[in-house]
């Protein structure tokens, strides 16, 4: 079974897998999210075409998905899509991280939306391939952060604006918020809100794997004239309406259902992991280069906006370590 600990109040006892859990705390966790046919598939892939590697990384991009079905079947799950619609938002998978290394990462936000719709339509979630050992650099997360009273709006208004490790953590002690440590069991996912403030802390044991998939999920449309239009939040099964029968009559917008009942952006939304994957002529340019200059050098079309492009890279994110 998984187990949240709370630094204050040790094992959580209360049901982590309600909606009502996820709106209180930030996050939730979906048991056996995961069919254990696609698990075994997913994984005898994994280890077929990454197992060599010492290292423990896995496919060297986050757009791994689109080319690989087997980690379409795990994080497009019906049950996590289901979830999704629990919480009344239509997102679908657009990135996708397969390492099984520990990922060290200091306290961050996923969302870098200076509004208060994108963050709400904005999921990270992470699948577990097996018992999450403590040692071996888990996930941690304040509870209720996503709640937080913060300028986003000067944070998230320039390239690379974010807020810093050392803010969110004096932001956690004026708060007094509780830190959680996720130790999820095989199949189960773990999923967070846009503004969740979380981490992958530092292994105890580096020679430990964290086998499972990362994940984000998001939907375009929160940016866009739609969401201003409507005034607001819209409802999830309005917002799969119009992302599967294009409603809105935009190419960039568009995603698929999977066979495992999830959505996924087949062909869009550019991320700077992605970037320096399939353009490493790009070189160290990938970490600051423009949208506009972007499009002056590669074909971009129906893959993305500046909006999408700028919030992925992370200073104190190692890319494929």
């Amino acid at each position: 079974m998984s187990k949240l600990i709370s630094l204050k109040f040790g094992e959580i006892k209360e049901n982590p897998c309600t909606v009502e859990f996820y709106e209180k705390h930030g996050f939730a966790l979906i048991e056996n999210a995961v069919e254990e046919d696609y698990l075994n598939a997913y994984e005898s892939r994994w280890l077929a075409e990454n197992g060599a590697n010492k290292d423990f990384s896995g496919w060297g991009h986050d757009k791994a998905y689109m080319d690989i079905d087997e980690i379409k079947d795990v994080l497009c799950s019906h049950k996590i899509n289901n979830f999704f619609m629990s919480v009344d938002i239509g997102v679908a998978l657009h990135v996708s991280k397969t390492d099984w290394a520990p990922r060290f990462i200091t306290w961050h936000i996923d969302a870098a939306h200076s509004h208060e719709i994108g963050p709400k339509n904005y999921v990270g979630a992470y699948v577990s391939l097996g018992t999450t050992d403590i040692n071996s650099g888990p996930i941690q997360i304040i509870s209720g952060s996503h709640k937080w009273e913060m300028d986003y709006k000067k944070a998230f208004s320039s390239p690379y604006g974010m807020f810093s490790n050392e803010e969110l953590e004096a932001k956690r002690i004026e708060m007094d918020s509780d830190v959680v440590t996720i130790l999820p069991e095989r199949g189960d996912a773990f999923v967070w809100h846009g503004r969740a403030v979380h981490k992958g802390t530092e292994a105890v044991n580096p020679e430990i794997a964290r086998k499972g998939i990362v994940a984000h999920y998001c939907n375009r449309l929160v940016s866009e004239d739609f969401v201003t239009n409507a005034g607001g939040h819209v409802p999830g099964r309005e917002m799969v309406k119009q992302f599967i029968h294009n409603d809105s009559g935009d190419d960039d917008h568009f995603f698929s259902k999977w066979r495992t009942g999830g959505y996924y952006y087949p062909d869009c939304t550019i991320t700077r992991t992605w970037l320096q994957f399939a353009h490493p002529e790009l070189g160290d340019e990938v970490k600051s280069i423009s949208w506009e200059e972007l499009e002056k050098r590669i074909d971009v079309s129906k893959r993305g906006d500046l909006g999408f492009l700028q919030p992925d890279y992370h200073p104190d994110y190692h890319i494929n370590s």
